[in-house]
């Protein structure tokens, strides 16, 4: 039976669900393990409780200060007779960060596939001198890490689609999967009919570049609606929300529950709202103006796709699955006018919608999608 090590750097395992679809996957079929760091309480505690999931602390930097007699010698020594080491060799030492000293030397001692998620964890697999297939989920501008990375070392690539993969690989091109940040398709018969019109959710990761500022705004221009962030809460959006959101916890219109489900039961929770909000804020936000956010849908489009609620989202090339596949609506800019038109527009024909976007699901499903990728790894 084959070993896999999935290597995860960031530490937002619990909303990864690529990560977990693909690890969950791989299970069925041979022994699989996730290297990942411990979470962070600025983000969440949430944590994957699973054996085959293998947490780590990042080692501290080392403070090691020589003595005078040495620091003088070591001066004169690198003037004087020692070249200057290679671009190379330094650019590896500036980027070997403590959490990248520790996946290198598990690496190392590891036998068999290995996958690396984004640039910075395949940098660090071909530091430990092995070969990876890449799962590309975030693609950063200027970094550092995939300009690093030898392309001729990626065995194969799961990306999400080809125009992000005409992005990356212009001269190299590895074997590639298109496969879609969706959960695995789930048969079941959503109860469209028995779902509150007030009762909206936003589902994931709640930073404010996301758009859930928007949400609560929304929620507080219309008292008739009831808002749910269902996912990670930062402390960032967890403090904005205490100093001017206050009143819409003393009311009961946001809920705000941050617990961790696994695929099957989050499709069912998700199930029972009747819209879900899905936004890229980058009228405000600079760090979501880029290629990244604008070509590819969040992880809660397809959640809420799964669950068979029509969705709201703002206009991206990354959103249009949403208008090809009649799932929901288009708002043109952030705001609760936008907002309520859309939900107009939803409930115009609320069970066409809703339908749509189970029909929609099926096409994503990630067990079906992701079949030939596992196959490709394994054989």
């Amino acid at each position: 039976m084959k070993n896999v090590l999935i290597v995860f750097s960031d530490i937002h395992l619990p909303y990864s669900p690529t990560v977990l679809n693909l690890f969950h996957e791989f299970k069925k079929s041979c022994k699989v393990r996730i290297f990942c760091p411990e979470p962070e309480d600025w983000y969440t505690l949430e944590r994957i409780n699973d054996s085959d999931v293998v947490y780590f602390k990042p080692r501290p930097p080392v403070k090691d200060t020589p003595s005078l007699p040495s620091r003088v010698y070591n001066k004169i020594k690198n003037r004087l007779f020692v070249s200057t080491p290679g671009k190379q060799k330094m650019l590896s030492k500036h980027l070997t960060i403590p959490k990248a000293e520790v996946i290198i030397d598990f690496v190392k001692d590891f036998d068999g596939e290995i996958i690396a998620v984004d640039f910075f964890s395949l940098w660090c697999v071909q530091q430990a001198g092995k070969k990876a297939h890449l799962v590309s989920l975030e693609i950063n501008d200027n970094d550092a890490y995939r300009d690093a990375c030898s392309f001729a070392g990626i065995k194969s690539v799961l990306i999400q689609s080809s125009e992000r993969y005409e992005y990356l690989f212009k001269t190299i091109r590895p074997p590639y999967f298109n496969v879609q940040n969706a959960p695995p398709y789930i048969d079941f018969l959503p109860m469209y009919n028995e779902r509150d019109k007030k009762d909206l959710i936003f589902c994931g990761s709640a930073v404010p570049s996301f758009g859930v500022m928007s949400c609560l705004d929304f929620v507080k221009d219309y008292p008739e609606y009831r808002l749910t962030l269902k996912g990670a809460l930062p402390k960032e959006t967890h403090n904005s929300i205490n100093l001017f959101y206050s009143d819409l916890l003393d009311s009961g219109r946001l809920i705000l529950d941050p617990g961790y489900l696994d695929h099957i039961s989050l499709t069912e929770y998700v199930s029972k709202f009747r819209i879900g909000f899905a936004f890229y804020d980058f009228y405000r936000f600079e760090a979501v103006r880029k290629f990244n956010y604008f070509t590819a849908p969040s992880g809660k489009v397809f959640q809420y796709l799964n669950s068979g609620i029509p969705i709201i989202a703002n206009d991206l090339p990354g959103f249009d699955l949403i208008k090809q596949k009649d799932a929901g609506a288009i708002v043109s800019h952030l705001s609760s006018m936008q907002i309520r038109k859309a939900i107009d527009t939803i409930e115009s024909s609320y069970i066409d919608k809703a339908k749509n976007a189970r029909k929609a699901a099926k096409d994503f499903d990630f067990s079906e999608n992701a079949a030939s990728f596992i196959n490709f790894v394994l054989n």
